[in-house]
């Protein structure tokens, strides 16, 4: 029986696709794939660090470098992939893209990535992420490389406190009191963070002196008034944690 030669080399072209497996190369990245990948071997696994931010400021934008440091896989070839839940990532280094807003490598041409991260607004929380990399051998198969992985978890830091104030500072009734009247401290206290009045200083000045005797005390009585005084009182807000600049009526 004759067989073409059509046949044959149909035959032939199938063999070889069946025979040689599919690789799933990614020279040029694989973005939100910090759980790693099946396209490279375990037979080594690669240490590498990270200098994401203990904790975070809203807002504020960090300079983030991924750098392998040992992996038992010789060369200066390798990958990463990185992915945070917030923020947004940005300016992108030598050998580094962003895609989908998830840093990777543009090509297996380095070990070390710069990228910017910028954390989210305030009230987000504690955020978490991922980061993979690899190192390959360049050799064009899996075996010989090696992958590994991480999670990241950054909290949002603790806002600064911000200080109280004390304004319209003035005693009642103003400029003079009658006989029997008594005299009484007003301002308004006023707090950025919205944080309770708790703890003001107030101190009060008789013909020049302190009278440490009505300290934290909102009112003199007529009582301890004579006719001719001169009274002056200073207030110094406190919100629990910060004192505000003193004032003086």
């Amino acid at each position: 029986m004759q067989v073409s030669y059509r046949a044959i080399l149909v035959i032939f072209t199938f063999l070889v696709m069946i025979a040689v497996p599919a690789v799933d190369g990614n020279a040029s990245g694989k973005s939100n794939s910090s759980n790693g990948c099946n396209c490279h071997g375990s037979q080594a696994s690669p240490y590498f660090t990270h200098n994401y931010p203990s904790d975070y400021t809203p807002g504020q934008t960090y300079s983030i470098t991924i750098a392998v440091s040992s992996g038992g896989v010789s060369g200066t070839k390798g990958g990463f992939s990185a992915t945070m839940n917030a923020g947004t990532f940005s300016n992108a280094g030598a050998n580094t893209k962003i895609v989908s807003n998830s840093p990777t490598h543009s090509n297996s041409n380095a070990r070390t990535w710069t990228f910017d991260w910028t954390a989210p607004s305030a009230g987000t929380g504690t955020i978490s992420g991922g980061i993979a990399v690899n190192t390959v051998n360049g050799d064009g198969g899996t075996y010989g490389d090696g992958w590994s992985t991480t999670s990241v978890y950054i909290a949002e830091a603790a806002s600064p406190n911000s200080p109280p104030s004390a304004s319209n500072v003035a005693i009642s009734p103003n400029p003079t009191a009658g006989v029997g009247v008594d005299l009484i401290a007003q301002y308004t206290y006023s707090d950025a963070d919205g944080d309770p009045e708790t703890g003001t200083e107030i101190r009060w000045h008789h013909n020049g002196s302190l009278e440490i005797g009505y300290d934290g005390f909102t009112s003199i009585p007529a009582a301890g008034t004579s006719i001719g005084d001169k009274w002056k009182f200073e207030v110094r807000p406190y919100d629990g944690t910060d004192y505000g600049t003193l004032v003086m009526s």
